[in-house]
């Protein structure tokens, strides 16, 4: 019989202790396996009711929209989950701008208070080339309070606030961080 090496039980014992020490605080873990960011292990702390997220803070969502939750449905960009009222699941995204912050459609992508974000132009159609609903060139919006923009600065071909617009601060749940990617 082989006896474990020092490495293997170092290993194991180092994710132990990360599973007992997320198990014991107001952290969680999520896992994300598409690709607007970087796949992988998350951690995740919930927002307190009076917290606002930052700009650049990656936070967990839930989509309110039901009309556009059941095109995403139907179209299979995700499968129905009891995790979100709407039935669509959880999304992590990357905050862009928030309350104050002016927020433009161009066609050249998003611009932030003047500044175009790189990687940012509004697809007509999804991946597979059926058109998709998203928010015009032109439209423009100076976020109020609870408001908040989200686009991936990982994927530019990602479901974000491009396509399902405004995120109301009461859908979004937490903050999460890069714990294990690739």
């Amino acid at each position: 019989m082989k006896t474990p090496n020092k490495a293997m039980l170092s290993v194991t014992a180092l994710v132990a202790m990360l599973f007992i020490s997320v198990w014991c605080s107001p952290f969680s873990l999520a896992i994300n396996p598409t690709s607007s960011l970087p796949k992988g292990l998350y951690v995740k702390q919930e927002l307190s009711p009076g917290h606002a997220p930052s700009r650049g803070d990656i936070v967990a969502l839930c989509v309110a929209n039901p009309e556009l939750v059941q095109w995403y449905l139907d179209r299979g960009y995700a499968s129905r989950s009891e995790r979100c009222l709407s039935g669509f699941p959880p999304l992590m995204k990357p905050v862009v701008a928030v309350p104050g912050d002016h927020v433009m459609i161009t066609t050249a992508g998003v611009a932030v208070n003047g500044v175009v974000l790189p990687d940012s132009a509004v697809a007509t159609t999804d991946s597979n080339g059926a058109p998709i609903p998203h928010l015009p060139h032109g439209w423009r919006k100076h976020l109020g309070d609870g408001e908040y923009f989200t686009l991936s600065t990982h994927q530019q071909r990602s479901l974000d606030s491009r396509y399902y617009g405004i995120i109301k601060r009461d859908a979004i749940f937490a903050t999460t961080a890069p714990l294990l990617t690739r």
